[in-house]
């Protein structure tokens, strides 16, 4: 009995040459990890655990893409009980009231 559980036609663990690693660098984020497996010849969860060890993440290509900076806006309004001040930014609306 052999005590090698590896099946007969799998290797044990691949051998990432300098040019593969460049590859992966730059098409890590934007090819989906199932296809990139099959070019590299590994299973998904292995690409994803070389790309960790390597330290590339594919967090940057998520989420929407960041305008730019927008100066704040503001309104001044009267009401019955004082002066409201409105400022709007791109993440949040500040109502300061000034009572009389």
């Amino acid at each position: 009995m052999s005590s090698n559980r590896a099946q007969p036609n799998q290797k044990k663990y691949k051998r990432w040459t300098a040019e593969e690693e460049r590859e992966l660098c730059c098409l890590y984020g934007t090819i989906p990890a199932t296809k990139l497996a099959a070019r590299f010849g590994v299973s998904p969860a292995k690409l994803r655990d070389k790309a960790s060890h390597m330290g590339i993440t594919n967090r940057g290509f998520r989420g929407r893409p960041r305008t730019t900076r927008q100066k704040p806006e503001t309104v001044e309004q009267t009401t019955t009980f004082g002066t409201q001040t409105v400022t709007t930014t791109e993440t949040a609306r500040i109502i300061t009231h000034v009572m009389r």
